[in-house]
């Protein structure tokens, strides 16, 4: 494989030269970058933040200060503001970052019961395995559930395991420097039920008087249980989704627990800076979360509330602090991340990349996401939108109505000015289905072990 995708050694001072000219496209004027010797690539580090919608960050203009350690880290970095998601769930969106593939082709997908589960084809080629071939160490720590490793999410690592940001310092004062890594943090810290600590569940509210439990040992006592499932029921069968007021809780516990796990980013942030300053840093998300929008709650839908997710990318070799509106997914964030490090992609890649490095980011025409289990799938371009559901077609006016309040068709009526999205759609649908067969993509599967079962239990995702 390293022959395959070449080698940072020959590549990475041409990458720094295509890096220069970055700087010219921002907002504001800054300094040349510098190219650091141009020998030893950067290290790599990717945050997940399950369940981060865009619009709650700072940096994507929300008026509460809810992330301003990601807002002080963006202020040097390209904000992406108009990147969507290929799902609505962490296995698919997560699995489409690490493979450049849609749901339907690497077929790992989210399950609601304990039955086997669908493991990543040995065929497909993810990024930690291109990164392990050009020389990286990489590591990864996880918050466990719909990322672990038995459904190939540890393919080309090193080491990877279930833990939290505390582990990601250790391991990057311990190792960082010894060779280029790449180090993946996921975390479901944002994750309903919202259970922020003080001071934060309190950061943005005061005088609630409802029902609503936050408090993580409350909500145990009161369920009799340590278990996810049951302290969960007890917090959701105490919120009213028709009241205003436990929805505005809703959003103020959800924006407290952003603040609380921004502060632990600093922390990391900071040693990162002190100790590898010669370091990418990438924060992203799988999806967003839904407040009602469009009658639901978490994410089970694919409404722009949950597909548009932050994209804040820090490359130490390049004069950032500006944002670019070039509409991505995040099917393009493997080949995005081998092009910054001026390596080769797989052939296999339907994403592209949109790194900025090429004298101005990509953007696409068209945005497709999907959520298989559910029979979801949606395509977007700059003023329209249409989404197919079991129950019949949406189709949506962006420009005049951004949020899909106004539902043009009724089921079976189909606007005129949306036929060549629906086009679109079906064959973006065709091709997966093609590439998948060309992939050979059989639907591998395994059977979980009563660990990883039991915490898909606590997580809420299957009885």
């Amino acid at each position: 494989m390293a022959g395959r995708h070449g080698t940072w050694k020959g590549l990475y001072g041409t990458g720094v030269l295509l890096l220069a000219l970055l700087s010219g496209c921002g907002q504001r004027d800054s300094e040349p970058p510098s190219p650091g010797g141009g020998t030893k690539p950067p290290n790599l580090v990717l945050i997940s933040i399950d369940t981060l919608r865009a619009d709650h960050l700072g940096c994507y203009g929300y008026p509460r200060n809810t992330s301003p350690n990601i807002d002080a880290l963006a202020r040097n970095a390209v904000t992406y503001r108009q990147v969507y998601s290929t799902s609505a769930k962490t296995a698919e969106s997560h699995m489409s970052m690490f493979t450049s593939l849609y749901p339907t082709v690497h077929k790992v997908e989210t399950i609601t019961e304990a039955v086997p589960i669908r493991v990543l084809d040995t065929s497909i080629t993810t990024l930690a395995e291109i990164l392990t071939a050009n020389g990286y160490v990489t590591v990864g720590f996880h918050g466990g559930g719909f990322v672990e490793g038995q459904f190939g999410f540890d393919r080309g690592f090193e080491r990877y395991e279930k833990s939290d940001w505390h582990s990601a310092r250790e391991w990057i004062l311990d190792h960082g420097r010894e060779r280029p890594f790449f180090l993946f943090f996921h975390t479901y810290r944002v994750h309903d039920p919202y259970t922020p600590s003080p001071p934060y569940d309190r950061l943005f509210s005061s005088g609630y008087d409802g029902k609503i439990v936050h408090d993580i040992d409350e909500l145990k006592r009161i369920a009799d249980s340590e278990e996810w499932s049951d302290y969960s029921k007890v917090f959701w069968n105490r919120v009213d989704t028709t009241d205003a007021r436990d929805v505005a809780r809703l959003v103020d516990l959800y924006d407290g627990a952003i603040a609380q796990l921004d502060a632990d980013l600093g922390r990391l942030f900071g040693v990162i800076d002190e100790a590898v300053p010669e370091t990418i840093i990438i924060i992203t998300s799988d999806h967003g979360e839904e407040f009602g929008e469009h009658g639901k709650f978490t994410h089970q839908q694919l409404y722009n509330e949950i597909l548009h997710v932050p994209l804040v990318i820090r490359h130490p070799h390049v004069a950032g602090g500006f944002a670019l509106d070039e509409r991505v997914s995040l099917v393009d964030l493997a080949p995005t991340i081998l092009d910054m490090l001026a390596l080769a992609g797989d052939e296999q890649f339907q994403g592209r990349s949109f790194w900025a490095g090429r004298v101005r980011a990509r953007g696409r025409t068209a945005i497709f996401s999907e959520l298989p289990v559910l029979e979801l799938s949606s395509l977007m371009d700059n003023q329209r939108k249409v989404m197919v559901r079991p129950e019949g077609w949406e189709y949506y006016e962006l420009a005049s109505d951004p949020r899909e309040q106004r539902n043009l068709g009724d089921g079976t009526q189909r606007p005129l000015l949306f036929a060549e999205l629906e086009q679109k759609l079906d064959r973006r649908q065709r091709d997966n289905e093609a590439l998948a067969a060309k992939l050979n993509v059989e639907e591998v599967k395994e059977t979980l072990d009563e660990a990883t079962i039991e915490q898909l239990r606590q997580l809420g995702y299957i009885q």
